[in-house]
């Protein structure tokens, strides 16, 4: 009769090992699943972001106009050589826990700073007029 008893304890006692370890698994998944989301919402966030600062520049005309008339030569444009007003415009809007920095070129740019961060947010747009083309860049990261 004791044989049996011990047995049966022995089995209860891996059905709750097996249940802890179901009810782990269950809530390490949601877990990561939240702080999926939560990632994907702050770049969903930022690129929102970053193409309405681009979109308001592509439809202000000026602004539009001191881009197109940039020389070829002087391309690519960097952060510091940006136009002052566009620069200024970008500066405020962009939040607070954001870093970023413009360029304008000719068809494809690169980040030229040193950023040692694992996500860098990039959107452009292009501005067209009948005979020339120019690419504004705007790359952000968190703080």
């Amino acid at each position: 009769m004791k044989t049996k008893m011990n047995k049966k304890g022995w089995i209860e006692v891996v059905e709750v090992f097996i249940s802890i370890l179901l009810i782990s698994s269950i809530l390490l998944v949601i877990v990561e699943k939240n702080s999926t989301l939560n990632r994907r919402d702050f770049s969903d966030i930022v690129y929102y972001k970053q193409l309405s600062i681009l979109r308001e520049i592509e439809t202000n005309e000026t602004f539009r106009n001191e881009i197109l008339n940039i020389d070829e030569e002087n391309l690519p444009v960097t952060w510091e050589n940006i136009p002052t007003d566009i620069k200024n415009k970008i500066i405020r809007r962009i939040p607070a826990s954001l870093n970023c920095v413009a360029q304008i070129c000719d068809d494809f740019c690169k980040l030229f700073e040193e950023v040692n961060q694992k996500n860098i947010y990039s959107q452009s747009i292009k501005i067209y007029s009948i005979t020339t083309s120019r690419d504004l860049y705007l790359f952000c990261w968190q703080k």
